[in-house]
């Protein structure tokens, strides 16, 4: 009933346009954790500039807060992917605290 690199859900911000932009970016942020298997913060900070930088201009990288991996048993499980917050690092406290709202139900 998943299908790996697809989103499961997406809830529109109330009063706010642009939801087909912030619905991709979501997509996007949680599609580059699971790729690079990192949370998008720390992508952005490691390709800030120097020989890492390239990447963020390959198709579908989002690399800027809001990605983050969901992991449990030590294994990768998926990322959520959050955005339409002013600022990338609430995109992650947003989605740190979905996460933390089914961390008791992922534990293999």
């Amino acid at each position: 009933d998943r299908i790996p690199g697809h989103g499961l859900g997406a809830e529109p911000p109330d009063g706010r346009l642009g939801f087909d932009l912030v619905t991709d970016m979501a997509i996007a942020k949680g599609w580059t954790a699971v790729s690079f298997r990192t949370n998008t913060t720390d992508l952005a900070a490691a390709t800030q500039s120097g020989t890492q930088s390239g990447v963020r201009h390959r198709p579908g990288v989002a690399a800027v807060g809001g990605g983050l991996m969901i992991e449990a048993g030590g294994s990768l499980l998926g990322a959520i992917g959050v955005s339409g917050a002013p600022l990338g690092r609430d995109d992650d406290v947003c989605a740190a605290a979905g996460i933390a709202a089914i961390k008791d139900s992922l534990e293999l």
